[in-house]
């Protein structure tokens, strides 16, 4: 992730350098990120919306092919055709969000090296000092830790582990640690959250950040359309729901606090954008958005519609069967008589109309 992490921190060490307050810093780099991927969370919206339209086209065609299949798959390739959805198009918003999390995570749990540039050799050898003087830590909680201890928060150690810990870092480095403000609203978010007040908030406040989101999220979800499947899957998921909060807290302890910071940050910046953007984008307007769109491209195709189109012929060629121009599979009866008949020529009017005269009057009409 420090292909990822690497720029995040250049923005969190300018925004440190004018506030002095990590955990200021945090909040706002929160609202940044989640007001730059605003716009993928928007086209996500819409992925979801074009498949509550769809939805009810997807249930009839399990309903009617459910035991084939193939033929399944082939009919429900054909209505993504026809409506211009791409499965795949609302998994690239969600990929840019995970990629940015685990990029922001790791900022946040590795401050000295990406906000104050402190080498990483040095900050190994500091993280060995502590594992030799039995402290449980991991490459990702150390440098918070390391903190902790350099500035004077922790006093279970010896004078000589923290001197050693000192020796690790060049002057430069060493200032530029203990200057490292991490104290926010009275809370040090160096240290691991205990059940002493008020650093117990900060569990607290993860778990009902937590669940206040999920709520939020499972409601509108329902508000969009779901079939009797996806409701089904809904409530078993539940327990979920309420369990992951619960896991949230529990981690809280084994954390330095500054990881649930930004957790709580993103949790009520994450309620807040899901808020506005069911409120200002409601899943009406975002069904006749894409309804918009989706009349759109039945005139213009796109390139995702064209591809699938000319693999559903290659594939029926290769089987045998003849598609007409439309994309309807002339061997099945049923959708040749579903599929929009076209509008006859004037020729081909008065050809229909001689041979009808010809079979009611026989050959005194030919004469």
């Amino acid at each position: 992730m420090s292909i990822i992490a690497t720029p995040l921190g250049w923005i969190m060490s300018w925004m440190y350098e004018i506030i002095q307050n990590y955990g200021i810093v945090l909040i706002l780099f929160t609202f940044l990120i989640r007001l730059l991927l605003f716009p993928l969370n928007i086209k996500q919206q819409k992925g979801t919306a074009k498949m509550s339209l769809l939805q009810p086209k997807m249930d009839k065609l399990q309903k009617k092919y459910g035991k084939d299949k193939a033929r399944y798959q082939e009919e429900l390739m054909k209505l993504y055709e026809e409506e211009g959805y791409n499965p795949m198009a609302s998994c690239w918003p969600l990929l840019f969000q995970m990629i940015f999390l685990f990029g922001i995570i790791e900022v946040v749990y590795r401050p000295l090296r990406y906000m104050l540039g402190i080498s990483t050799d040095a900050i190994s050898a500091a993280t060995n000092i502590l594992t030799e003087a039995g402290e449980k830590v991991s490459g990702s909680n150390a440098q918070l830790v390391l903190v902790n201890i350099l500035q004077g928060n922790e006093t279970s150690y010896s004078a000589d582990v923290i001197q050693k810990l000192k020796d690790c870092f060049d002057p430069q480095a060493l200032d530029a640690i203990m200057n490292f403000n991490m104290h926010c609203f009275g809370l040090n978010l160096g240290e691991v959250p205990t059940f002493a007040w008020p650093i117990i908030l900060l569990p607290i406040l993860s778990g009902v950040t937590s669940l206040a989101v999920s709520i939020l999220s499972v409601r509108q979800q329902k508000r969009n359309g779901m079939s009797k499947e996806q409701q089904k899957t809904m409530n078993s998921m539940n327990v979920v729901m309420y369990l992951m909060p619960l896991m949230s807290v529990w981690f809280a302890f084994s954390l330095p606090s500054g990881v649930m910071f930004y957790w709580i940050a993103s949790n009520v910046f994450s309620f807040l954008q899901t808020f506005v953007l069911y409120k200002f984008y409601t899943p009406e307007r975002m069904r006749a958005i894409a309804e918009k769109e989706s009349q759109k491209r039945k005139k213009n195709p796109s390139r995702y519609q064209q591809a699938m189109r000319d693999a559903r012929r290659a594939q029926a060629l290769k089987e045998g069967r003849t598609f007409d121009e439309s994309g309807v599979n002339l061997d099945d009866e049923d959708a040749a008589d579903e599929a929009p008949k076209k509008e006859p020529t004037a020729a081909e009017r008065i050809a229909e109309a001689r041979k009808r005269m010809a079979e009611k009057y026989g050959d005194e009409y030919d004469d």
